[in-house]
């Protein structure tokens, strides 16, 4: 998988306007596959794992703060081929919407 940007303080707060902040723990999952009407989560603190799901549950990539993941399934319409999971701290915080 590619590097995502980051993305600007004014374009987070342009974001901001539009979506909910989400107090998220370690271990939580923002989405799996198969799950329909994923959002885009904005990663604000902390990091999000991105796997594929099986035997061996492979990162495949890892957002930081100012990147975003789930913009594939806004984009497309379709349900999500991976997981994305929050790793690293006890409590980050993500925008989601």
């Amino acid at each position: 998988m590619r590097d995502n940007p980051n993305l600007s303080p004014k374009q987070i707060d342009r974001i901001r306007s539009l979506a909910q902040l989400r107090s998220v723990q370690a271990g939580e999952v923002l989405y799996e596959p198969s799950q329909p009407d994923v959002p885009l989560f904005i990663v604000l603190e902390g990091n999000v794992s991105i796997s594929r799901t099986g035997e061996d549950d492979k990162i495949l990539a890892v957002r930081e703060a100012n990147q975003f993941t789930g913009e594939m399934s806004v984009i497309s319409g379709k349900r999500s081929l991976l997981k994305a999971r929050v790793t690293g701290r006890q409590r980050s915080e993500t925008l989601s919407g």
